[in-house]
């Protein structure tokens, strides 16, 4: 049975893939998840989900990327990905008019 984190990071992966390139799990344990995400700039990065949040680079490697938490993964992809942003509004935007 897929852990929490492992779900966790593969539904929200799938419901922002409107503003990345592609990901790819890359570990699970039932307490920690990484993922391989490449940016629409073509920039690749790793995300990682604990129970403490979303982190950049795999969890416990001790770069000072680690450091930092992330509520959300909207909020972390934001962070690091300018054409992400750009990605997600237009797609706000797409909804929005649909309800007019």
């Amino acid at each position: 049975m897929p852990s929490f984190v492992r779900s966790e990071v593969t539904a929200a992966l799938s419901e922002q893939a409107f503003g990345i390139a592609s990901a790819e799990l890359t570990s699970s344990t039932d307490l920690v998840a990484s993922a391989r995400v490449v940016l629409l700039e073509g920039t690749i990065i790793t995300i990682s989900l604990s129970v403490r949040g979303y982190q950049l680079g795999e969890s416990g490697e001790g770069s000072a990327d680690t450091d930092t938490l992330f509520e959300s993964i909207e909020v972390l992809l934001a962070s690091v990905s300018p054409l992400y942003v750009d990605a997600r509004r237009n797609a706000l935007l797409v909804k929005l008019h649909a309800l007019t």
